[in-house]
């Protein structure tokens, strides 16, 4: 999990390694430039996986995936 310029990712839930794929984890994205304002999800392949500041995956849908939150400057 990353983040681009203009803030960060919290992870909320039990440890990764704990969870079966059916579980889910939530991302959280935080503006750490008020500069910036945050634009949406994306995996490695570039897929928009949505606009809300959180986002639930399932472990199955986090396996082998580089999630990104993705900031835009004002």
């Amino acid at each position: 999990v990353t983040a681009t310029t203009g803030g960060e990712v919290m992870i909320v839930g039990d440890d990764f390694e704990s969870l079966v794929d059916t579980d889910t984890i939530t991302l959280v994205a935080t503006i750490t430039d008020e500069r910036y304002k945050f634009s949406h999800w994306e995996d490695n392949l570039g897929n928009n996986l949505g606009a809300d500041m959180s986002i639930r995956l399932t472990k199955a849908q986090m396996t082998g995936v580089i999630v990104k939150a993705v900031f835009v400057l004002l």
